[in-house]
């Protein structure tokens, strides 16, 4: 059964006291909260707490605002009280030592044994701040937990937690929950960008893990795209995220909250002894009231979005080309050329072409880019990959350029393998390299190219992506963050009428899809158009062109992970490479365009 709960953390004295005040009066809170049926346990909790947890009174850091909280969840059967300590005192190892004892006091003999055991894989980086205990009345001391603050740490750094602590099984919540909320172009997390709690159970069964990520460190979201985040998380992860929508909806309505402002601040995800997972996030309301007056309401155009955004694009031609991104490669021109050739001028109206009289020039220049070997790459000192290769004959035919079989042929056969799919790169002889692998980025547009000359090999694709489709539908991106992306081109390569495979789940998919960015909203638009079905697009085109910049541009939201070469599964992977966006606008302005141009020629 899935539950939805609400709850507060708080603190109780009066405001502007001292911490040591405040200290206490919580403490007379809490006497009074248990009264009667206190029982032993909040005796036994404040005396490990000041034998082990805080300093002396009269020694207290001078850093510290709050020495103790307390959180209230009230539910069907009476509530529950979690009551937090600030560790975030002393060396480190220390603050190891000091938790460690409270577990012994309390009898967690298995739980202090776990603790030792993944100290020395976990420690480094990793800050004891907090320990909480769960307290209700009549019954003894409940789960202990122990909250960490990372230091400045990629991906590899949470992905060992999950290993020492054997929760391999929540990888994909985890991974899930990372690339909702991307850190974008970077490696390193900002410190205390994640918070980890180890949950030492009551009856000192095995430990479990929850991750919290403060992402208003390292990623800047408006009260909207925080919102679309969480939905698209819990749907990602099979949680039903009504309740939160509902009651977000009634906070906001009762503050003086207005975009961009953003009452989010953290997002977790935790797993259970039972192998499942739950998820909290945290918001601060801003109970300032004010007026903020009423929304100005514009009706743009599609006509004028699309002069706009072709206009952004001739702007920030180089040479006759685009670039964009910025891998540790380089910057990328052969690739986004092609691709941006592409998108953007599928669609375009003959009134709209007459604003693109330098594409002939762009597409002359692709042509020249080709590589001997016949195919195209990410720039012109990298190899040829099927991906880049793809893209530009696509966009070279779509302009009116034909290029013979003969001069391209022969090398995108290579990449395909015996199961149907193609590889973005060529196999390495001797080595396992995931990159090398078949994914249905590359292998649904591929798959289009190689149908007009092969019948086998389009045969061999088909039944390639019939068998990695996932239930609910859709195509996971190897990639890409979103899987908008790989749905999107292997729809472009399929029929709508008769071959898309598990259609209704793809469609029910497709409705309950939570956009983040522009360009995920850009890629459903394009899903639903290559299916034939315009309705569903309608309000999401409205969005699109409320959303559009003033130099004509929208929002980077292309968001592009470089995987590591050993990752053949990055949705499942914690630590699955560095995530780049597109930080010329062109990739994503590109997407948005090919789609409100496409729909603007469907009527």
């Amino acid at each position: 059964m899935i539950a939805f709960t609400v709850a507060f953390v708080c603190e109780s004295g009066e405001p502007g006291s001292s911490c040591w005040d405040r200290y206490q009066h919580s403490w007379q809170v809490l006497d009074h909260i248990f009264g009667d049926d206190k029982g032993a346990a909040l005796p036994i909790i404040r005396r490990l707490v000041e034998t082990y947890i805080l300093p002396e009174a009269d020694n207290w850091p001078s850093h510290w605002r709050s020495a103790i909280w307390f959180g209230v969840v009230a539910g069907d059967h009476g509530f529950a009280t979690k009551v937090y300590f600030n560790l975030n005192e002393g060396a480190a190892t220390d603050r190891w030592r000091r938790i460690g004892n409270v577990l012994l006091h309390l009898g967690r003999k298995n739980g202090l044994q776990q603790l030792c055991d993944l100290s020395s894989s976990v420690s480094p980086h990793s800050w004891p701040v907090g320990m909480a205990f769960d307290l209700i009345p009549g019954k003894p001391v409940g789960r202990v937990k122990v909250y960490f603050r990372s230091g400045r740490v990629t991906r590899s750094w949470l992905a060992r937690w999950y290993q020492t602590v054997d929760a391999s099984q929540n990888a994909f919540a985890i991974s899930s929950l990372l690339d909702t909320f991307p850190l974008l172009d970077h490696s390193y997390y900002p410190e205390q960008s994640i918070h980890v709690s180890l949950e030492f159970p009551a009856n000192d069964t095995n430990v479990t893990l929850k991750s919290d990520l403060n992402f208003t460190r390292f990623l800047s979201l408006d009260e909207t795209a925080a919102q679309a985040c969480v939905g698209q998380l819990a749907d990602r992860i099979g949680l039903d995220a009504s309740g939160y929508r509902r009651d977000v909806k009634v906070l906001i309505s009762k503050t003086a909250l207005r975009q961009p402002d953003c009452l989010h601040r953290f997002v977790g995800v935790g797993l259970e002894a039972d192998g499942s997972c739950h998820m909290n996030i945290y918001v601060e309301p801003d109970l300032a009231m004010q007026d903020a007056g009423a929304p100005s309401i514009r009706k743009p155009k599609k006509a004028g979005a699309i002069r706009r955004a072709m206009d952004f694009l001739n702007t920030r031609l180089k040479d006759d080309h685009w670039v964009d991104f910025n891998l540790p490669v380089g910057v990328s021109d052969e690739w986004v050329t092609a691709y941006t050739l592409m998108v953007a001028g599928r669609f375009l109206s003959h009134s709209c072409k007459l604003q693109t009289s330098w594409m002939p020039a762009v597409a002359q220049w692709l042509r020249e880019r080709q590589h001997a070997g016949g195919g195209w790459g990410y720039h012109g000192a990298t190899p040829s990959d099927a991906d880049s290769t793809t893209l530009a004959l696509h966009a070279l035919t779509r302009w009116g350029i034909h290029m013979p079989d003969a001069q391209w042929l022969p090398l995108l056969a290579r990449f395909q393998n015996k199961e149907g799919g193609f590889s973005t790169y060529l196999s390495n002889p001797g080595g396992e390299d995931a990159w090398n692998g078949a994914s249905p980025d590359v292998t649904g547009l591929a798959g289009a190219l190689v149908r007009r000359v092969s019948a086998s090999s389009w045969e061999k694709s088909v039944k390639y992506l019939r068998r990695i489709q996932n239930e609910n539908g859709m195509w996971d991106s190897y990639w890409w963050l979103t899987p908008l992306y790989a749905t999107w081109v292997v729809l472009e390569c399929l029929d709508p009428l008769q071959e898309v495979p598990r259609r209704r789940e793809l469609e029910k998919s497709l409705v309950s899809y939570s956009p983040t960015t522009d360009f995920e909203i850009a890629l459903l638009v394009q899903c639903w158009m290559s299916l034939g079905r315009t309705s569903p697009c309608k309000d999401w085109i409205h969005e699109l062109l409320r959303s559009q910049l003033a130099n004509g541009a929208w929002e980077s939201g292309a968001f592009l992970r470089l995987t590591h070469p050993h990752v053949a599964s990055p949705h499942t992977s914690i630590d699955s490479g560095t995530v780049y966006s597109d930080c010329q606008k062109v990739f994503t302005t590109a997407t948005v365009l090919g789609a409100l141009s496409r729909y603007q020629d469907s009527f």
